[in-house]
């Protein structure tokens, strides 16, 4: 199921989040000629205007936090959620000015009080449990890599 969205609830989305300007993913375009020599060229991908990225990542954490919509009432849980998935996995979703990778701050997701999406929702229990299996599978990686052996589970 392809995941779908609503933006149109979040007040003051495109002032405070506008759209973006980008580089496109280019073309490779492949060529044979009539001796059956092939020629691949690469262009270059131009400028395109793009959704921001704090809008983007939002619209897909919602399948990783089990939220399917930010509301005025769970916009809290929907961050503690953000939060313990981020230390679970290490995740930084977003680059800063610098380069540097960061998560979504509280004020960030608050912005986006409105967003619904169709992704599948999940209790506390429920994505509680998810983030204890990342853990583990984390951990257990970490084991793993550091000692070079096998874990049975």
């Amino acid at each position: 199921m392809a995941l779908t969205y609503d933006l149109t609830k979040i007040v003051d989305r495109n002032e405070k989040y506008p759209t973006v300007m980008r580089k496109g993913m280019g073309l490779q375009v492949e060529r044979t000629d009539k001796d059956g020599n092939v020629t691949i060229e690469k262009r270059e991908g131009e400028m395109e205007e793009a959704m921001n990225p704090i809008t983007q990542v939002l619209i897909f954490t919602t399948i990783s936090t089990g939220i399917s919509d930010i509301t005025e009432k769970n916009v809290d849980e929907y961050y503690i959620r953000l939060q313990m998935y981020d230390q679970a996995n290490g995740a930084e979703l977003l680059i800063d000015s610098e380069g540097k990778g960061r998560g979504l701050t509280y004020q960030e997701v608050k912005d986006h009080v409105g967003l619904k999406t169709n992704a599948s929702p999940l209790t506390k229990a429920q994505y509680a449990k998810r983030i204890s299996a990342s853990l583990r599978r984390h951990a257990e990686d970490t084991l793993r890599h550091e000692t070079k052996v096998t874990i049975n589970a």
